[in-house]
């Protein structure tokens, strides 16, 4: 989801904005919208829209998310998605498993990479 899907007030950006594109946004409900480059996005595996335990991941504007589920719900529920993919938790594990591999093959001998 981009930016300009949402209607929010200029007056109640908060923070970080560069012509309304990155940061965050917190809702008079307590909702709080973090952006990049104009696209819903989760940095450094934080949710990019939180509401108290309810949180959700999204990766430029798609929901996504690499190291968890890409949703939790207050009832403890909770939906695996990866590129707005929705899978069961099965399906993640096989895909964790084959993009950990993927990364290794891709470094050099003593290269260390992240995981």
């Amino acid at each position: 989801m981009k930016i300009k899907d949402f209607n929010f007030n200029e007056i109640d950006w908060k923070i970080g904005f560069s012509s309304g594109k990155n940061g965050y946004y917190k809702d008079e409900k307590g909702i709080v919208y973090h952006f990049s480059k104009g696209f819903l996005h989760s940095i450094n595996d934080k949710p990019a829209i939180e509401l108290g335990v309810e949180k959700h991941w999204y990766k430029n504007g798609k929901k996504h998310r690499e190291t968890g589920p890409a949703s939790e719900y207050k009832n403890s529920q909770v939906k695996y998605v990866i590129d707005g993919v929705h899978i069961t938790e099965k399906e993640f594990v096989e895909w964790q498993i084959t993009n950990i591999y993927s990364k290794l093959a891709k470094t050099k001998k003593n290269k260390r990479i992240k995981l």
